[in-house]
């Protein structure tokens, strides 16, 4: 299951992002770091939610 997991954000994600990251932001630096903080941030929350996991920041 770990191996299927990483394969598919190894060979289908990551290009995915990055093909998104050039359309959306272009050449512009400044709005690649956006777009990358903002897509990490949803990355955290989704694994936050998911179940069976600890909590990522404790209350």
């Amino acid at each position: 299951m770990a191996l299927r997991t990483l394969f598919r954000f190894a060979v289908i994600d990551l290009p995915l992002i990055f093909i998104i990251l050039q359309t959306v932001a272009g050449n512009n630096p400044a709005g690649q770091v956006a777009f990358i903080t903002t897509l990490t941030y949803i990355f955290l929350a989704g694994a936050n939610l998911c179940a069976g996991k600890q909590p990522l920041f404790r209350q």
